[in-house]
């Protein structure tokens, strides 16, 4: 949620330096009406898109899409009221109030998008750290733990006591206090720490 306040805060700075710039009023870009309708057509048509099962990042990538096919849906619906409306003298007004929706669309993709990059570069992280452990279980079965000293292991390194690995692994603790025995000695060492 916090990354997705930081995406608002970035586009809405990056269009009031842009407004500043060039000498225009930003409260033109913004009307309520057409902000709930890009906002609602958002929703409705990631509704459909997203499935079960799906992944976070398909799912941001789904809602950023929505957000950019209702945005031109809007855009297109007002570009024909507009100009089916107003005279031809006034066509600069008719594509100016007719862009606004597809400049939330935008905005909203954006933001999605960036999410999706955040996503992304957490799973990198994730592949990284799970080649790590990988590691390191092979190099605690070298040293001779079984499947379940290296599973208490990687416990003990995640801060858990005895009586949560024994409740987690659904054993007695007197049974976690053993295979912790067991750890220490074989990997010649003192505390949990050191695991």
């Amino acid at each position: 949620m916090k990354r997705i306040i930081l995406g608002f805060t970035t586009i809405l700075i990056y269009l009031v330096i842009i407004s500043l710039l060039l000498d225009f009023h930003i409260t033109l870009l913004f009307e309520g009406k057409t902000f709930l309708l890009v906002i609602v057509g958002t929703i409705l048509l990631s509704v459909s898109g997203v499935k079960k099962g799906m992944k976070r990042e398909q799912i941001f990538n789904t809602i950023g899409y929505s957000a950019i096919l209702s945005s031109f849906i809007i855009t297109l619906v007002f570009m024909f009221e507009g100009a089916s409306s107003i005279g031809t003298d006034d066509y600069k007004s008719v594509i100016a109030i007719g862009c606004r929706p597809l400049l939330y669309g935008v905005v909203f993709y954006s933001i999605f998008h960036m999410q999706k990059q955040k996503d992304s570069i957490h799973s990198q992280t994730d592949t990284k750290q799970e080649d790590t452990h990988e590691r390191r279980v092979e190099d605690l079965q070298t040293k001779g733990l079984t499947k379940r000293e290296i599973e208490i292991a990687g416990l003990i390194r995640r801060g858990l006591t005895n009586r949560e690995i024994a409740e987690e692994l659904f054993i007695a603790e007197t049974t976690v206090k053993k295979h912790v025995s067991n750890i220490f000695e074989k990997l010649d060492i003192q505390k949990r720490e050191e695991i």
